[in-house]
């Protein structure tokens, strides 16, 4: 089989992401019912949403502890997190992806790690 960099590890097969996509530490891309099951485990099913938004560039090079460690102390903080790779929120479905989760699931806040030029402020 085919191994990279010439490690002894078979690399992985290539997955397809969509532009925007809910992250779980467990699950890899998500839905919104695994964390709901998460909430419930974690006895915080109810309290306020926050959207976690991250770069899907770290999704796709597995570069997500960081945020999967935010997700979890926004747990121990009583909170509900949604970590939501993007692609840019300068592109409409991933603005579009964002808006259905804040107006279907409540979410009281939206954490962004995200960075924007601030030249295209007037066309975002």
């Amino acid at each position: 089989g085919q191994h990279a960099c010439g490690q002894a590890e078979a690399a992985l097969p290539v997955q397809v992401l969509p532009q925007a996509a809910l992250h779980h530490r467990a699950h890899g891309v998500t839905t919104v019912q695994d964390w709901q099951r998460e909430w419930a485990a974690r006895g915080v099913a109810g309290a306020p949403v926050v959207a976690l938004l991250f770069y899907r560039s770290h999704l796709q090079a597995g570069n997500t502890d960081v945020f999967d460690a935010v997700a979890d102390a926004l747990l121990d903080a009583g909170l509900c997190p949604v970590p939501l790779a993007v692609s840019s929120l300068k592109e409409p479905i991933c603005r579009e992806v964002l808006q259905r989760l804040c107006d279907d699931h409540a979410v009281a806040l939206v954490l962004n790690t995200t960075a924007f030029s601030v030249a295209s402020l007037d066309n975002a």
